[in-house]
Parts: structure tokens; C-alpha cells; sequence
């Protein structure tokens, strides 16, 4: 390379490392705005509003999806980041879904779910639903614990989880909430409008929570949904099953996001099931190559 065609090249580095210094920055904006969502969930959950402290806990998990991508991307990973987003985590995906449940509940022991009269005859069970929120809170406190000592900065490490990750606890709590806030309009009619279904909600909600808060502090493997679904080519029948999640999706939002987030919760629970039922077919499935497109 001539000497005149290395200044442009130098140029454009000096370019290059400045746009980088500049974008230092986003990362950690991303980590604090999804702190500020989980701030904003606690603070509607008090407010009595809480189908937006459901959709904050989502905000954040979209954050926390986009603080990790842009680091990577601009090269600015870094200690402070994650324990900065650690510290966020704990409040969007640790407190504010023990504090939305709470006040769920809190809501249809107070009367304003008149349809749901058998709740209002046992008062001091809310301290059983206190104790689940606490029990919740603790176990996504340990779990973001141990992954900040267990964690490597290698993206091929980061395929699977010990535990169910905290966000996707979070969405079980936050999509329950969302679904009872739907079903109880008092202007839907058919299967949707029949008190059962709200009580369902509302009795599986805190069970969710602590079905949820425990899952997260086993060492059940689950998928990184990004790195093993999205980011890898799939078959044919991955699309397909795609477009039936979408297709639900767009039928009713708010059960298919319940449905959704159970069932990768549960999901974990059953692959260990059957890895202790059948071990030699679980081995092969891990051994198979992976599918072509």
C-alpha cells in the first residue's frame, strides 16, 4: 500500500474508533432504561394500573434483549456493564414482578373483581401470597448471583442457561397479569366473560410466581431462544410452527403470550422428565447434527 492510499486508510480508522468511543454509551443507556421500566412497573402495580406495570416488565425485557446485542456490536463490553445490567435485571425482572402480583392480588381480595366473591372470605391468606412474592424476589436475586460468577464473556457459551432465565419469569407473572386484565372486561361475552376463567387466572397466578421463582435457582438446562431459534438456519417445520405462534398471536394476543411463556417455563421441567425417563434418546438428540435450510 502507497503511502497516498494509507492516509484515507488511517482517516477512516480514526473515523471508525471515534464513532465507536461515541456508542460507548448505548449500552449502558439501554441497561438503565430497562431498569427504568422495572421502576415504572412497580410504580403503576401501586397505582392500581396494571396492565402498563405488566407491559413496563416487557419494555424491559425488550431493553435487556438490546443492551447485550449493542455492546457486542460496538465492542464495548465490559465488567461494569454487567454488573450494571445485573443491578437492572434485579429490579424489572426481581422486584417488580413479586410487587405486581401482590397488588393483583390485592385487587381481587379488595372488590373490584366483584365476580370473584369466593376470594374475599380468606383475608389472611395474603400472607401466604406475601410469602411468594418474597420466595420469588429471593430466587431471582440468587440467580442473577450465580450467573454473574458462572458467566463467560465467549458468545458460544451462551446457548443454553442453568435455570430458568429471569426475564422469562418475569413474562409468566407479566402475561398472567396482562391475560386477567383482558378476560375481566365486563363488556366481553362467551367462554371469555364466565367468572371461572378469571378465578383460574387469579388462583394460578401466585402458584405461577413460585413455580417461576424456583425454576429460576435449579440447574435445569434452557435454551437461549436467540442464539439457538433465531440466529440459526431451520427447517422447514420451524417455519411452519412460526407461522401458527403468529397466527395465534394475532387471534388473541394475550392468551397466546400466556401460552407462550408457560409453556417455555415448563418446558425445562419436561426435558428434564424425560432426560431421567429416557436418557439414551435424550443423548441422541443432542448428538444430531443440526437441521439445514
Amino acid at each position: 500500500m502507497t503511502e497516498s492510499e494509507q492516509v484515507p486508510h488511517r482517516r477512516r480508522g480514526r473515523v471508525r474508533r471515534r464513532i465507536l468511543r461515541g456508542t460507548a454509551a448505548l449500552p449502558a443507556i439501554c441497561t438503565l432504561l430497562n431498569g427504568l421500566a422495572g421502576f415504572a412497573s412497580i410504580y403503576w402495580s401501586a397505582a392500581g394500573k396494571l396492565t402498563q406495570a405488566a407491559g413496563a416488565i416487557f419494555v424491559g425485557m425488550l431493553f435487556d434483549m438490546l443492551d447485550g446485542r449493542v455492546a457486542r456490536l460496538t465492542r464495548r463490553t465490559s465488567e461494569f456493564g454487567a454488573q450494571l445490567d445485573s443491578l437492572c435485571d434485579a429490579v424489572t425482572f426481581g422486584i417488580a414482578p413479586a410487587v405486581l402480583m401482590l397488588h393483583t392480588v390485592a385487587t381481587a381480595f379488595g372488590g373490584k373483581m366483584e365476580r370473584i366473591e369466593f376470594l374475599h372470605s380468606s383475608a389472611p391468606i395474603d400472607r401466604l401470597f406475601w410469602a411468594i412474592a418474597a420466595v420469588y424476589f429471593a430466587c431471582a436475586i440468587l440467580r442473577l448471583a450465580r450467573f454473574n460468577v458462572e458467566n463467560k464473556p465467549d458468545e458460544s457459551a451462551h446457548m443454553s442457561f442453568a435455570g430458568l432465565p429471569s426475564p422469562a419469569a418475569a413474562a409468566v407473572v407479566a402475561s398472567l397479569v396482562l391475560l386477567l386484565q383482558h378476560l375481566v372486561n365486563p363488556d366481553r361475552i362467551g367462554w371469555q366473560s364466565t367468572p371461572w376463567v378469571s378465578v383460574f387466572v387469579v388462583v394460578a397466578l401466585p402458584m405461577a410466581t413460585l413455580l417461576s421463582g424456583l425454576l429460576m435457582v435449579t440447574r435445569i438446562r434452557y435454551p437461549h431462544v436467540i442464539n439457538q431459534y433465531l440466529r440459526r438456519k431451520k427447517p422447514f417445520e420451524f417455519l411452519v410452527k412460526l407461522a401458527i405462534l403468529l397466527v395465534a398471536a394475532v387471534l388473541d394476543i394475550f392468551v397466546a403470550t400466556a401460552a407462550l411463556a408457560l409453556g417455555f417455563a415448563l418446558s425445562g421441567l419436561w426435558g428434564a422428565f424425560w432426560r431421567r425417563v429416557r436418557p439414551d434418546a435424550a443423548q441422541g438428540a443432542r448428538q444430531e447434527p443440526p437441521a439445514q435450510s
